[in-house]
């Protein structure tokens, strides 16, 4: 009869599911040849465990924990290991042999060292679902270790998984301190973690780059401290779009560069977002829009008013923006720059509408952009852009006052101080209602 080298792992299957040890050993044996050898003994009896709808994850752990990182060899495999998260990076989508999956990089460590480990497809999926951030203590099931430009690397092969371990183990440390409040970004920060919720997500936009075809979509997002302006690029941008106001994150590995209102977050591939996180106290993050009277508003405060339109405000009903990233232009003597993709562009427009509307008691100054704008006055981008070769704003705003004034709305948004009136004003997030 074949001994199985994964002992502690059998021994628990045994002892959980009351099988006998020579029918375990069989179905080992008959797993491992189903997988044509790419499955290790414990892999195959997590796999039977699971089947048999046993949980391995209990308290005695899962298996053996006695190896340190900087012990490790190139070439083990079938270890079980504990660990703490140190960082996770975006997810990616791949495609071998003609089938597509998922996988997950982190760096991970226990005291002794630090070392890249692979999550491949469900672990994938587990670690969002279960809400993991950085500092989680896991155990790794079914290791093994290779090398890659002379670095040693780990990766969970077949049958192996994680878990997050419920006993505290102080001897593991936890990893730097990165979470920060919105009120304290400064540009050229790196590797921060921020809590905040979804104030506004902006459209998606495609660019290339040194050849190359990207994406990038910007959104807002809030804490009790400030509101700013982040954009996720790439892989992340399938994530942001499903993201609606209100909704509560944990962004991890985000980096600042300097925008046109402050510093901005970046989330690149060394970033991940984390939807409803766990750590995450509501109570602290004030961007609920709560009913309000005009002359109830204060400054920073997020707001749903109810009011009719006394009239559409002068202006050039638009401003440039750079097609690859949506930040405002600069005009110099070259052309249109890009300060934040540092490339001369040909300009494309954003709607921009002022509006004073009144509530019965007090008048406010709102202000609407992008599709919100185009919401109100029911005229898209591209229609505007035809409108205004037609004819000068004015003409447009005299039509817009004729067929706006007197509706009523309802918008959500959040105050500020208008910098040359010192008067408050409503940034229109989203637009409720108009009828």
């Amino acid at each position: 009869m074949v001994e199985v080298a994964g002992e502690s792992v059998v021994e628990r299957l045994l002892a959980k599911a009351g099988r006998p040890k020579k029918e375990v050993q069989k179905l080992v044996e008959e797993k491992k040849k189903k997988f044509a050898g790419l499955l290790t003994d414990e892999g195959a009896a997590f796999m039977i465990a699971k089947e048999f709808g046993v949980d391995l994850s209990g308290s005695e752990g899962n298996g053996k924990k006695t190896q340190k990182l900087a012990e490790l060899s190139d070439g083990q495999s079938g270890l079980d290991l504990r660990a703490r998260l140190i960082h996770v990076f975006s997810p990616k989508k791949f495609e071998k042999n003609g089938k597509s999956g998922v996988l997950c990089n982190a760096i991970v460590g226990d005291g002794s060292k630090e070392m890249r480990l692979t999550f491949w497809r469900d672990d994938v999926k587990k670690m969002g679902e279960q809400k993991i951030e950085r500092g989680t203590l896991l155990d790794l099931t079914n290791v093994g270790v290779s090398s890659y430009n002379e670095q040693k690397q780990l990766s969970i092969g077949f049958g192996g998984t994680f878990f997050v371990t419920k006993e505290d183990d102080n001897s593991i440390p936890m990893p730097q301190q990165t979470l920060v409040k919105l009120k304290d970004l400064a540009a050229n920060q790196n590797n921060i973690d921020v809590f905040a919720k979804v104030s506004r997500v902006f459209e998606e936009r495609q660019f290339e780059s040194n050849g190359k075809n990207g994406k990038v979509i910007g959104f807002e997002i809030a804490d009790e401290t400030k509101t700013v302006r982040a954009s996720a690029w790439n892989e992340l941008v399938e994530f942001v779009k499903k993201l609606s106001a209100g909704d509560t994150i944990k962004i991890e590995g985000a980096y600042t560069k300097e925008g046109l209102n402050g510093a901005e977050l970046n989330l690149g591939w060394q970033s991940r977002i984390i939807e409803n996180p766990k750590n995450f106290a509501p109570k602290s993050v004030a961007t609920d829009f709560e009913e309000k009277k005009i002359q109830e508003l204060t400054e920073f405060m997020n707001a749903k008013v109810s009011a009719k339109i006394e009239r559409v405000e002068n202006g050039k009903l638009h401003y440039l923006v750079c097609p690859a990233c949506g930040k405002k232009l600069e005009r110099d003597n070259d052309g249109y720059n890009c300060l934040n993709c540092r490339k001369t562009r040909e300009p494309d427009i954003n709607l921009v509408v002022g509006l004073t509307v009144n509530d019965g008691e007090s008048s406010l100054r709102a202000v609407l952009f992008g599709k919100q704008a185009e919401k109100i006055i029911s005229i898209s981008k591209e229609e505007m852009k035809q409108l205004l070769q037609e004819k000068p704003p004015e003409e447009i705003i005299d039509e817009l006052n004729q067929k706006l004034s007197g509706k009523e709305i309802c918008v959500q948004g959040r105050v500020r101080k208008n910098a040359t009136s010192e008067q408050n004003e409503l940034i229109v997030q989203s637009v409720v209602s108009i009828s």
